[in-house]
């Protein structure tokens, strides 16, 4: 499996993420970038880009942060407001969204703008990017060749149940 793992500043998953989504969005397997916050031992986001160009996206909630880490009120309230779906059991533990015609550019304002206004991260902050391809998608001859090339961009730049099962087995 294809899994590629570094430390980056916020300001510098800034710079980067519009044109990482494009990428993922634009090839035909299925990926999860992770994007965890290093000063907390669990505050996340996470999105899954499907092979037909839909988003899967996840802001971490209380069910999964405790002490120090955990959601306020006027956070939670925050995310909503941002577009953040509540937290719902049968869809998913934490705040999510379904976006199955994203516009790239706001997936990417949406996660900078929940890193900094509800997580609390700063430009200088650093943030543990980790990008696999989903075990649970089967590749296509087309997605093997391409996996050459997004590989080594990431090396140089860098449905929920995928992106659960999946991220955390890889913690």
């Amino acid at each position: 499996m294809t899994e590629h793992q570094r430390l980056a500043t916020l300001a510098e998953v800034e710079h980067g993420l519009t044109g990482v989504l494009a990428t993922l969005l634009a090839d035909p397997a299925r990926w999860i970038l992770v994007l965890r916050v290093d000063a907390s031992h669990n505050r996340y986001l996470q999105l899954l880009a499907y092979e037909d160009g839909s988003v899967w996206a996840e802001a971490t909630s209380n069910v999964n942060l405790q002490g120090d880490d955990t959601l306020t009120v006027d956070q939670q309230t925050r995310l909503v407001e941002l577009g953040w779906k509540l937290p719902d059991p049968s869809a998913s533990p934490n705040f999510y969204r379904d976006d199955a015609e994203p516009e790239i550019r706001e997936v990417a304002e949406r996660a900078m703008t929940t890193l900094r206004e509800v997580f609390g991260v700063r430009d200088r902050d650093w943030l543990t990017i980790r990008l696999f391809r989903s075990r649970l998608w089967e590749p296509t001859p087309e997605a093997q060749e391409r996996e050459l090339t997004l590989g080594s961009r990431c090396t140089r730049q860098s449905r929920h149940s995928d992106v659960h099962r999946e991220s955390h087995d890889h913690s």
